[in-house]
C-alpha cells in the first residue's frame, strides 16, 4: 500500500503537490516477484490437473478390468453348471445390462490328463474407442466317485489336498 502526504511547502506557495516518497518501513511485492510466483503457480496447478486426468484413466481402466473379470467368472460359472462341457468355441455377448463387452469360449482337452477339460474365457470390451481384452482358464474334471483320476492315480479325500485345502466342486453331488 503507497502513502502519499500533502507537501505543505507546495500548498503555501499555490502548487498542489505530493510527497511521493514511500515511508522506510513500507513493505510489498515487485512485479517481478508477482511475475514468478505466478509461474511457479501455473505450474503445480498443470501437474496437479494432468494427474487428476490420469487418476480419471486409471479408475475407468480399473473399472473395466473389474467388469470383465465379474463377467468371466459369470461365464465360467455358466459353463461350469452345464457339466463336462465338449471340445470347441462359442461366442457371444452380456446383452443390454452391458453393451460393448462379448464374450468367447474356448474347451480343449487337458494335455496328457483324460478326463481334464481346458477351459478358456475370453472377455472382450471396447470402452471410448479403447479396445481391451481379459482371458480366464479353468481345468474342469470328469467326475468319478468324488476323486480326480490323475495317470498316478487318484487324488483322495474328495477332492481334499493336503492341509485341509478344499477343491471347489469336487466331491460335492449339487452338478
Amino acid at each position: 500500500m503507497r502513502i502519499c502526504r500533502r507537501d505543505s511547502r507546495d500548498t503555501a506557495a499555490g502548487q498542489r503537490g505530493w510527497d511521493n516518497q514511500w515511508p522506510a518501513d513500507a513493505r510489498g511485492f515487485t512485479l517481478l516477484e508477482v511475475m514468478i510466483s505466478l509461474a511457479v503457480l501455473s505450474i503445480a496447478l498443470v501437474t496437479v490437473l494432468h494427474t487428476l486426468a490420469r487418476d480419471v484413466d486409471l479408475t475407468i481402466e480399473s473399472n473395466d478390468l473389474t467388469t470383465a473379470s465379474l463377467l468371466g467368472q459369470v461365464r465360467l460359472a455358466q459353463v461350469q453348471a452345464a457339466g463336462f462341457p465338449p471340445l470347441g468355441q462359442d461366442k457371444g455377448d452380456f446383452g443390454e445390462d452391458y453393451p460393448g463387452y462379448s464374450w468367447q469360449t474356448t474347451v480343449t482337452s487337458g494335455g496328457s490328463l483324460p478326463g481334464v477339460r481346458k477351459v478358456t474365457v475370453t472377455v472382450s470390451w471396447r470402452q471410448n474407442e479403447q479396445p481391451g481384452e481379459m482371458t480366464i482358464e479353468l481345468y474342469l474334471t470328469r467326475r468319478q466317485g468324488g476323486s480326480i483320476q490323475l495317470p498316478g492315480g487318484t487324488l483322495p479325500g474328495g477332492g481334499t489336498l493336503p492341509g485341509g485345502l478344499k477343491i471347489p466342486g469336487v466331491g460335492d453331488t449339487r452338478m
